[in-house]
């Protein structure tokens, strides 16, 4: 039995989600085809954090972009054991906002994952903490890192392919633009296949999709693969950056104890973090604090364990400035 996860993320201006998404599973070596319903979890429905924008949004009735992360989830037997299990999803349609393909608003999305469960019949595919929604500054460095890790310690590969309107149909990119060249930059697109790191500097606004695969080998042999449908969002920000730029935030279980763990990719005026709890994802209350490093541009890590309350609830960072001042990390569940 597996658990399987889909993960998609809406433009808040577009239509509303449904409550259950079916995906399709199949292996032609095993003459293996049926669907699976997923239910929505009970946390999506989270706001991204945008690169340096405070006003309301289009999620919380204001006028500005914004985008929420809703996630299905269930339980899925697998009858057999083959090389070729593919789980895929299709889903009408893109943002029509993007302007780097054409007919954006009439594209489906189409992703898949695989698995070979032949050799290895328990495995676990690679999970990504950051989000695949990025939002850049035009004329500024970016770095983007997928944050992806394997609990089983597999080996990762990656690749940039074109995105996918169904198993035989790709996006129609406008001239100019392609898989490898999907965004205007000023000195091109630097993409790390080991470490799936993409860097380069916005020129102009965009609005732009690529498709980012990560491949799972152990001892050399290909066990998985899962695909991420990105979309980039490049805009004009001329406003002050943020006091810290989390890179990453996650939660584990300890038996005894949970341990938060967070990263940070630039501080400025960086007092300390206060941690907070919720049971309900209402009323969040502080349970400790760290100290920041005030100002740092470079990765910083920080930790902090709870004793208290084991193998469940949500959690937030929150970030104080040394005059008071407070931003907020995203939100995590644990159960």
């Amino acid at each position: 039995i597996y658990s399987l996860t889909l993960t998609l993320y809406r433009d808040c201006s577009g239509i509303q989600v449904s409550s259950n998404a079916n995906v399709h599973v199949s292996s032609a070596t095993c003459l293996q085809e049926f669907w699976i319903n997923l239910p929505l979890d009970p946390t999506s429905g989270q706001e991204l954090q945008q690169t340096c924008y405070t006003g309301p949004t289009t999620c919380s009735g204001g006028n500005h972009f914004g985008v929420q992360e809703w996630i299905y989830r269930g339980l899925i037997n697998l009858p057999a054991n083959c090389v070729d299990w593919e789980f895929d999803y299709v889903l009408c349609c893109r943002n029509n906002a993007i302007n780097s393909i054409f007919t954006p608003g009439a594209s489906t999305i189409y992703v898949v994952a695989t698995l070979n469960n032949t050799i290895i019949p328990k495995n676990n595919s690679p999970v990504f903490s950051n989000k695949p929604v990025p939002f850049l500054c035009v004329g500024e460095p970016f770095c983007y890192n997928q944050g992806a890790y394997d609990v089983d310690g597999d080996s990762l590969v990656y690749s940039l392919e074109i995105p996918m309107q169904n198993s035989n149909t790709p996006v129609n990119y406008i001239p100019g633009y392609s898989e490898t060249n999907f965004i205007n930059t000023t000195s091109g697109i630097n993409f790390n296949p080991l470490t799936g790191d993409i860097c380069l500097t916005p020129s102009s606004p965009l609005i732009t999709v690529f498709s980012v695969w990560v491949r799972e080998y152990r001892n050399g042999v290909l066990i998985g693969s899962v695909e991420r449908d990105m979309q980039l969002i490049a805009q004009d920000c001329n406003c002050n950056p943020l006091p810290v730029e989390f890179g990453s935030f996650e939660i584990y279980d300890k038996k005894t104890y949970n341990q938060l763990e967070w990263m940070t990719l630039s501080e400025i005026n960086n007092d300390k973090f206060v941690i907070e709890r919720s049971f309900e994802r209402i009323d969040f209350v502080p349970i400790g604090s760290v100290n920041g490093v005030g100002n740092s541009t470079e990765m910083m890590f920080y930790h902090f364990e709870d004793y208290d309350n084991i193998n469940k609830g949500y959690y937030r960072i929150k970030q104080m400035d040394y005059d008071g001042k407070e931003s907020f990390s995203e939100i995590r569940y644990l159960n």
